[in-house]
C-alpha cells in the first residue's frame, strides 16, 4: 500500500535527493511553483511504500475563493505527474496512493499540469476531464554524442554550421542576460502575430521576479547568441537532478536569418552531454501542429528535427 506524506518545508539539498532518487525532472524543483507565484502554498509530497521512498512530486494547496471572501473548495496542484520508481511501485499504485491522500487531506481536485507528465487517457479508473494535450520532446543524452549529432536531420546540421560561421555563443546568468530573454521573446512574438499566432510576453517586473526566485541562485540559466556583439536569439533552460528543459526562448529578425536557434539548441545539448546530464525537454507544442496546415508545425519540425521523441502529454483536472 501506497502512503503519502506532505511537507511544507523541505531543506533544498534533501529535497533535490529525494527527486534525483526516484527519476524526477526540474518540474519537481521547488522554483518551478515560486516562478508561478505559489511562494507560501508549496507542499512536498513523498510516496512510500513499505516504508521506503518509492515517489515524489511539488504541488501547490489551492483554495479557491468565491467573491473574494468565501472559502471554496481546495484543489491539489501538480506542476507534472509524481517521478516514481518504476520497479517498485506501479503506476496505478502511485495513483490510487495520491486520490486516498487527496480524499484524506479533503481536496476537490487535483489538477495536474501536461509537460514532462502522462498520457492520462489510459487510466481508465480515474474520474477526470483532460484539459490540455501536448506533445512534449525529449533527447536522451546518454548516447554516445556522435549518436546525437547523427540523429539530427541534416538540415539542421546545416543550419547548425552556417550559424556556428556568423555568431558567438556566451552563458550568462546576470539579470541583464535574462531580461535579454525578454527583449527577445518580444521579436518573436512579432513575428508569430504576423503568422496569425499571437502570444503575449510579460511585463519587466515579472522577469526580474522570475530572475531572482529561479535563475540567480536557483537551476535557470541562459544562453545567447550574438552576431557583431548584439543579441540575436536566447535560450533559457534549467538543470535540476540530471536533467534539464528549456523554458524560454527568442529571436530577432537576425537571430531568425542566421539560424541562431538552431545553433543555441545545439551548444546546450552538447554542454549538457559534457556535465553528465542524462536527459532534457526541449519543450512541447500543441497535439494539433503535427499537421501541416497547423501554424505551429514549423516549431513542430524544429523540435523532432533534433532527434527528440514526441510524447503525447494530457494536462487533467481530476475529480477526488
Amino acid at each position: 500500500m501506497i502512503t503519502v506524506e506532505a511537507h511544507k518545508n523541505v531543506e533544498p539539498g534533501q529535497w533535490a535527493g529525494i527527486v534525483a532518487g526516484v527519476g524526477g525532472n526540474p518540474f519537481h524543483s521547488r522554483e518551478v511553483l515560486l516562478a508561478a507565484g505559489h511562494d507560501e502554498q508549496i507542499i512536498h509530497l513523498v510516496f512510500k511504500k513499505d516504508g521506503a521512498v518509492v515517489g515524489a512530486c511539488i504541488g501547490a494547496d489551492i483554495e479557491r475563493t468565491r467573491f473574494a471572501i468565501i472559502k471554496g473548495p481546495k484543489s491539489l496542484y501538480l506542476s507534472t505527474v509524481p517521478a516514481f520508481v518504476g520497479g517498485a511501485v506501479t503506476r496505478e499504485e502511485l495513483y490510487a496512493g495520491l486520490l486516498d491522500f487527496a480524499r484524506r487531506s479533503k481536496y476537490k481536485t487535483i489538477e495536474i499540469e501536461a509537460r514532462w507528465g502522462d498520457d492520462f487517457r489510459g487510466f481508465g479508473s480515474l474520474d477526470y476531464t483532460v484539459e490540455k494535450e501536448l506533445l512534449d520532446f525529449t533527447i536522451d543524452l546518454t548516447r554516445d554524442f556522435e549518436e546525437l549529432t547523427k540523429a539530427i536531420h541534416q538540415k539542421h546540421r546545416k543550419n547548425i554550421r552556417k550559424a556556428s560561421e556568423a555568431l558567438q555563443i556566451e552563458e550568462d546568468g546576470s539579470l541583464e542576460a535574462f531580461n535579454a530573454i525578454r527583449t527577445l521573446q518580444q521579436g518573436s512574438s512579432e513575428r508569430a502575430s504576423e503568422r496569425g499566432n499571437e502570444y503575449a510576453v510579460q511585463d519587466e517586473d515579472y522577469f526580474r521576479k522570475i530572475y531572482d526566485k529561479v535563475y540567480k541562485n536557483g537551476p535557470g540559466r541562459v544562453m545567447l547568441a550574438k552576431k557583431d556583439g548584439v543579441n540575436v536569439a536566447g535560450f533559457a533552460y534549467l538543470v535540476f537532478c540530471g536533467k534539464a528543459v528549456t523554458s524560454r526562448s527568442g529571436a530577432t529578425k537576425a537571430g531568425y536569418d542566421t539560424m541562431a536557434m538552431h545553433l543555441i539548441q545545439y551548444e546546450i545539448l552538447k554542454r549538457l552531454k559534457q556535465e553528465g546530464v542524462r536527459e532534457i525537454n526541449i519543450g512541447g507544442v500543441p497535439a494539433e501542429a503535427a499537421e501541416p496546415a497547423h501554424v505551429n508545425h514549423g516549431l513542430y519540425n524544429f523540435k523532432r528535427y533534433f532527434g527528440a521523441q514526441a510524447h503525447l502529454r494530457t494536462g487533467v483536472k481530476i475529480n477526488v
